[in-house]
């Protein structure tokens, strides 16, 4: 198991350890939900006591947590993150535990919002999006792939069933190499931007009562 010491869980002394794989595994079962004994993706872990939430699964990655990390680092007070306290590997499965954050998901409160609200959610989210996609490759280091652990192949589920547009593409032509492997031409040369794969409504989640701030 990785720790991060510095961390707010080990700092405000939660507990002397974050619990073991298999305490989450026990603890998920004897939740009774459905999908707790899935293997790829099972329904994640909360323990309010502790302020953690944890995500396991053999679908899950460790690179999540490490882009989420460099997310929190480089954009902290423009775009909320939840803070990583260690991850674990165990029988194929990896673990991610992070800061619990309370409220609902946009796509549950969204029906119940006014049209103030949804344009106040909507316009945080646009500023947020702008925050990430203005992250910057280093210089000489151009490539289309996975942010963290080095240059990494793309773990998106579009592109799962297509090895071929995984890469990591690599070197100065990366945009032409990607374009080619999806069969499409675009003339206009276009800069590499870092962006969410996912932000859809169930992944986002607001703060509770009127005027909701929102967190991934």
């Amino acid at each position: 198991m990785k720790i991060f010491p510095e961390s707010s869980f080990f700092k405000e002394r939660r507990a002397i350890a974050l619990p073991t794989p298999a305490e989450i595994r026990a603890i998920n079962k004897a939740s009774g939900n459905i999908c707790a004994s899935y293997f790829n993706r099972p329904s994640p872990v909360t323990i309010p006591s502790l302020g953690l939430f944890v995500k396991y699964g053999a679908d899950v990655s460790l690179t999540e947590a490490q882009t989420q990390m460099m997310v929190r680092e480089k954009l902290q007070g423009r775009v909320p993150v939840p803070e990583v306290f260690g991850w674990a590997e165990d029988a194929d499965q990896r673990f991610i535990y992070m800061s619990l954050v309370e409220g609902e998901t946009l796509q549950v409160r969204w029906i119940g919002m006014d049209e103030n609200e949804r344009q106040a959610v909507c316009e945080e989210l646009k500023h947020m999006a702008k925050a990430w996609r203005d992250l910057k490759q280093d210089g000489g280091d151009c490539y289309i792939g996975t942010c963290s652990m080095g240059e990494q192949p793309l773990n998106d589920v579009f592109v799962t069933h297509r090895p071929q547009l995984k890469g990591p593409f690599q070197n100065p032509n990366a945009v032409r190499q990607f374009q080619d492997a999806c069969g499409i031409e675009i003339t206009d040369m276009a800069p590499i931007t870092f962006t969410h794969a996912d932000l859809a409504a169930p992944n986002i989640l607001l703060s509770p009562g009127k005027n909701p701030k929102w967190q991934r």
